[in-house]
């Protein structure tokens, strides 16, 4: 029996040709590369070589480059949604008695009650992006889908009652919704969704109206990384005017507290106002409590109020606990004349970490209380949290006392 023999440099090799074909979009790319590298003895096992890039490429999803993504806007004038003018458009989730179709320059989806009915864009994956739709109709509810593959995704949606809300797909669970004074049933909606990073957000207004200063809706979640996009209907009909589908968000506000205006409330943004604290300039583009004063109270403002979080969540993940002040000390600069932000222990706002910021940390209450949102009220600092700030403060006093030569090794 005649051996044949595959070299595990060119297998090697062979990953990396397959990630640069990738990048050149194409199957026939991965292919000819995999047949260039892998050394057979029979016709045959390269037939089979070539069957299973084939299939390693349809696994992968090679068609996630950008150049193959579709950014622009569909306005279904052409009265028709599938041609390629200019996108196609592919059926989604169907169930009996759901019909979509282009009428009068509107793209028109029906679903029976009860059920869903979407529609996606022939386009490659998308990750970070910005979808915006304008709609109406007589529906239980509508919106957008994006990061979508399969029954995953995020969907945003808005009902008759003026909930919007954020799910995920195949989960009519809302994740983070809001009511608000627009109904979809009596006028036409405008409706963004944005997938940047970790951040997904909803905005909607009644079009011809003024867009909302900052997103009503926004949940952090990891889940889902990139997707397809589409529209989404339930029990009922939506007349889609338009969709648009953009790499960058439609017409950005700051958000109060987003320094930087990037959209996100982020560590970027409390180093910004820690530092403005510290230098005491008393900027008023920092001042959010309205005093003309940048201090700590400012601080502590963003932190609570915009961030809904507690004094010491260094990793701003919501919640103040034994991770925080593990990377807090960490940095290493407690007790030093050094400079720090927030992440490294800075929580007053005056450049250093010290004993005032972690009185100031344990006294607002919430040392593993979970979100503050769960924890509903700022509790009153408790017995352990008295008791840390003691054994901190001792700990502090003998260190002093150690170091002036009072209190030395028996």
């Amino acid at each position: 029996m005649r051996r044949f023999t595959i070299h595990v440099a060119p297998v090697c090799l062979l990953l990396i040709r397959i990630h640069s074909a990738h990048k050149a979009k194409t199957t026939s790319a991965i292919v000819g590369s995999a047949l260039k590298l892998i050394r057979v003895s029979r016709p045959r096992l390269a037939q089979i070589a070539g069957l299973i890039c084939t299939l390693v490429t349809i696994q992968f999803g090679m068609a996630l480059h950008a150049d193959d993504l579709f950014f622009g806007v569909d306005t279904f004038d052409d009265g028709d949604a599938t041609d390629g003018d200019p996108v196609v458009w592919r059926t989604g989730w169907d169930h009996a008695g759901a019909d979509r179709r282009v009428l009068n320059g509107d793209f028109v989806h029906t679903a029976a009650l009860g059920d869903v009915t979407t529609s996606y864009i022939e386009s490659n994956y998308y990750d970070g992006i910005s979808v915006r739709t304008t709609f109406t109709g007589d529906n239980q509810w509508a919106g957008v889908f994006s990061r979508s593959r399969g029954d995953n995704g995020y969907v945003g949606v808005l009902r008759p009652n003026g909930e919007l809300a954020i799910h995920y797909v195949g989960n009519f669970i809302p994740l983070a919704s809001a009511i608000i004074d627009v109904d979809s049933q009596i006028s036409d909606v405008t409706m963004v969704m944005d997938t940047f990073g970790d951040f997904i957000s909803l905005t909607a207004w009644e079009t011809g109206q003024a867009k909302p200063d900052a997103p009503q809706v926004v949940f952090e979640d990891d889940a889902f990384e990139s997707g397809g996009v589409g529209v989404w209907v339930g029990s009922g009909t939506a007349i889609f005017r338009s969709f648009e589908v953009s790499p960058e968000p439609f017409d950005p506000v700051p958000s109060p507290g987003d320094f930087n205006g990037d959209g996100l409330l982020n560590a970027t943004d409390i180093n910004m106002l820690v530092w403005e604290s510290a230098a005491m300039t008393h900027d008023l583009n920092y001042d959010l409590t309205a005093d003309m004063l940048v201090d700590g109270d400012d601080v502590r403002f963003w932190i609570k109020d915009f961030k809904k979080s507690w004094v010491g969540d260094s990793n701003l993940d919501g919640e103040f606990n034994s991770g925080d002040l593990v990377a807090a000390f960490t940095a290493g600069k407690y007790e030093l004349d050094a400079d720090a932000d927030w992440t490294e222990g800075d929580w007053t706002g005056d450049h250093r970490f010290d004993s005032a910021d972690l009185v100031d940390a344990f006294s607002d209450g919430g040392y593993e209380q979970g979100p503050r949102i769960a924890a509903n009220a700022v509790p009153e600092p408790t017995s352990f949290v008295m008791l840390f700030v003691g054994l901190v403060g001792f700990a502090i006093l003998r260190n002093d006392l150690r170091q002036s030569g009072f209190c030395r090794a028996g």
